[in-house]
């Protein structure tokens, strides 16, 4: 769920179109940006490596494994503490979302401890819909971040996480 600062920053409810309306299409900065949340310690990431997956073992080819994801996550506080890491895919290809989350990852770390998280990146995860309801990969660059957060400025304003990207 994303917080808006004030009721006008939300888009007149006759205007259907995406600007500024939800965490993909907000341009502004939220209260509280989508994923966002306190805890009693403080985690760090480190280490992404995405690779490229061969063939993806999956029934149907939009469930097949394009890239697989890992990053290392450290609790850095003084106490145990869960985190839910985050997948956000973005791509710069013009009309897209900033970003999508495309995973999520729970873990719960001791005090210094570290864990590595891993996901998969699907077709599906990369596919558009057309106006004429047909999917399709639009090419281009895509930007993989893994954080406790979306990767904004604000999530780290608020909560001093850093996604790496």
């Amino acid at each position: 769920m994303t917080f808006y600062r004030t009721a006008e920053e939300l888009p007149a409810f006759t205007d259907y179109a995406m600007k500024d309306r939800t965490y993909k299409y907000m341009q502004g900065d939220a209260l509280y940006p989508f994923g966002f949340g306190l805890s009693y310690t403080k985690f760090k990431y480190t280490n992404l490596i995405i690779k490229a997956m061969e063939g993806g073992e999956a029934s149907a080819a939009r469930n097949r494994a394009l890239y697989h994801v890992t990053a290392n996550v450290r609790n850095e506080g003084k106490r145990a503490g869960w985190e839910t890491a985050e997948l956000y895919l973005a791509s710069n290809a013009p009309g897209q979302p900033r970003w999508q989350l495309r995973g999520l990852c729970p873990v719960c770390l001791e005090a210094g401890e570290s864990k590595e998280v891993s996901f998969d990146l699907l077709e599906k995860h990369l596919w558009v819909v057309l106006d004429n309801g047909s999917r399709k990969i639009l090419p281009g660059t895509y930007t993989v971040y893994v954080s406790g957060s979306q990767p904004d400025r604000r999530s780290v304003e608020l909560g001093g996480k850093r996604h790496c990207l």
